[in-house]
């Protein structure tokens, strides 16, 4: 009887562990089943937020694209396959066959050194856009760097920049032939100016002079004269005349020498 009680109890205590680990396995599960669901979501989340990310860099007016800090590429945003008409694994096969020929070694030269030293990259090069034509662009890849100061990524955009360049060409040009237009009409005036002076010095002054020792000429001969009366008032005419004749060659000598200095410098 004894042993029947005994037994029974055992059973009793049998079942209750096992309902008490059951209960355990239950909250258990339950727990691991929560947590499933709220990973599934939080994952959900991330993918939607990666989806939106994707949207945005893939939207953005310019070309995007990251490097491995060895500046292998590893991503380019939809605008920049768009623009070359490549793939990602065409890119990554051959990261210079957009590049002009002639630029690629300048550019690789610039992206090395650069990269060495885990510095900024900036610069101007043509790039050739899907329909076969190369066109100006202004590239730029920053790096991104760790808590410890090593480089984890590159990230570069690309902005076509070739009707820009154009546009600066032709006014380069034209600034270059205004200035030549203003040095050839300034050396015509120069021209110019120098005929005037040499004109003026050389014929309007030599007649000016000879009307003066005319002038002059007449002013001795009356001077000798008899008559005194008709000839002073004569006399006193030529003197203003005379006077008149020096200040218009004066005049004539500043006008000349304010048109070309040197000309008078190398006539005398």
């Amino acid at each position: 009887m004894a042993d029947k009680q005994e037994m029974r109890r055992s059973n009793e205590d049998l079942e209750g562990c096992v309902v008490e680990r059951t209960r355990e396995l239950a909250a258990a599960l339950w727990r691991s089943n929560r947590f499933r669901q709220n990973l599934g979501v939080v994952f959900r989340s991330m993918r939607r937020s990666e989806d939106r990310l994707r949207l945005v860099i893939d939207t953005i007016p310019t070309m995007a694209w990251s490097l491995t800090p060895d500046g292998a590429v590893d991503f380019l945003n939809q605008r920049c396959l768009d623009y070359a008409g490549l793939s990602l694994e065409q890119y990554v096969k051959e990261p210079t066959r957009t590049i002009h020929p002639e630029d690629v070694a300048n550019v690789l030269e610039k992206w090395r050194a650069a990269m060495a030293v885990g510095d900024p990259y900036d610069d101007e090069m043509r790039l050739r856009r899907h329909d076969g034509k190369y066109r100006w662009c202004m590239v730029r890849t920053d790096p991104l760097r760790d808590e410890s100061g090593a480089i984890v990524k590159w990230y570069g955009v690309a902005t076509d920049i070739d009707d820009r360049k154009r546009a600066e060409e032709r006014l380069k040009a034209t600034s270059e032939q205004l200035r030549a237009l203003s040095a050839s009409i300034q050396s015509t005036r120069e021209q110019e100016g120098a005929r005037i002076a040499r004109e003026i010095h050389d014929e309007l002054g030599s007649r000016l002079a000879s009307v003066k020792w005319d002038l002059e000429g007449i002013s001795k001969i009356l001077v000798n004269s008899g008559d005194q009366r008709p000839v002073s008032e004569l006399r006193r005419r030529v003197e203003a005349m005379i006077e008149l004749m020096d200040a218009t060659i004066n005049i004539t000598r500043r006008i000349s020498s304010e048109l070309r200095p040197s000309v008078l410098d190398k006539l005398g």
